[in-house]
């Protein structure tokens, strides 16, 4: 069985477009996959995005093996003026994070990976 994915942490990224700041948002879990399997399910989640109205868009990066496990990246890129408030940060967090969750559980299945 894959282990549970966790959201570890985020990263301010650097300011790609006038007006829009970006935040990295990483996801673990202890799970090591074969290549082949990393591959598939990197492909899979590479068609996951997410628009959250009047705030910003967050797309899939990568995966990659780590010395304790495997590690997911997504970059938000959100409005930087006017700024973003606390309420709706708190908002995109969340919808992200269980976005991501929902959609790589649901690749996990689709792909019959059993570890």
């Amino acid at each position: 069985m894959v282990k549970e994915l966790k959201f570890d942490r985020t990263k301010p990224g650097a300011k790609l477009k006038p007006l829009r700041d970006t935040l990295f948002y990483y996801f673990s879990t202890e799970t090591v996959f074969n290549e082949q399997d990393l591959k598939k399910l990197v492909d899979f989640l590479r068609m996951w995005n997410l628009i959250i109205p009047n705030i910003g868009e967050v797309v899939f990066n990568d995966g990659v093996e780590s010395k304790n496990g495997t590690v997911f990246a997504l970059t938000f890129e959100y409005h930087s003026m006017p700024p973003i408030s606390k309420e709706e940060s708190n908002y995109a967090h969340k919808i992200i994070t269980d976005g991501f969750r929902s959609f790589f559980n649901q690749r996990i299945q689709d792909l019959n990976l059993d570890y």
